[in-house]
């Protein structure tokens, strides 16, 4: 079994987006680093020298076409990391989380990488989610 230790931990960012009764998830399609058919938030690698919340705001527009302004964001409270597996083998990923109270733009996808959608909070356990996702949300309905 693996340890935090043995690999480098990949900082991760994402957002949670509500409309209504639904939260905005992605399906990650078969040129994702996810395994396909999987769903999360819209999320990703902190890049070096980049805040966690400009993270979110980044992969927020790259993955569904939605935009947000710092201001807009309100940070979900909680340490949370998990192991993922990826194509590429098993790794420990941390996520730093941001509930989105504003936003424009129309959702659309990042072609073979992310599919955007709208999914009713109360059918969540209807999808094959990354760990910790459905957690996060609750966690944000709650603010």
């Amino acid at each position: 079994m693996q340890s935090k230790n043995d690999l480098k931990i990949i900082e991760t960012s994402g957002a949670v987006v509500f409309n209504g009764g639904n939260v905005l998830l992605v399906r990650h399609e078969k040129d994702s680093r996810q395994e396909l058919g999987v769903y999360g938030l819209p999320a990703g690698r902190i890049e070096e020298g980049e805040r966690a919340i400009d993270t979110a705001l980044r992969e927020l527009f790259e993955e569904t076409g939605l935009i947000a302004k710092i201001e807009d964001l309100e940070e979900i409270p909680g340490e949370r990391g998990a192991w993922i597996e990826l194509k590429d083998g098993r790794h420990y990923c941390t996520f730093n989380v941001y509930l989105v109270r504003r936003w424009t733009g129309e959702l659309r996808g990042e072609e073979d990488r992310v599919t955007p959608f709208w999914v009713p909070i109360e059918k969540l356990s209807e999808y094959n989610m990354l760990p910790n996702v459905h957690e996060v949300i609750l966690s944000a309905k709650s603010l």
